[in-house]
């Protein structure tokens, strides 16, 4: 999988994402989810497809950064 050489900034939602929702992106395009990688405290790692390439996106939990 390629390596994030930047952050990709989402809005927020309160419910986890679904495998096949496509999260849009501050820059107007949007990533599609593949699948979940794993979970912690933190929030949730998924795999997901952007301009072609698998990338790994991070997804907090509410309240993460309060």
């Amino acid at each position: 999988m390629p390596q994030i050489k930047y952050n990709i900034k989402v809005n927020n939602l309160n419910a986890p994402l679904k495998i096949g929702d496509k999260v849009k992106i501050k820059n107007g395009d949007e990533a599609q989810i593949l699948e979940e990688f794993g979970s912690g405290g933190q929030g949730i790692v998924y795999r997901v497809k952007y301009q072609g390439k698998n990338y790994a996106l991070k997804w907090y939990h509410n309240g993460t950064f309060k």
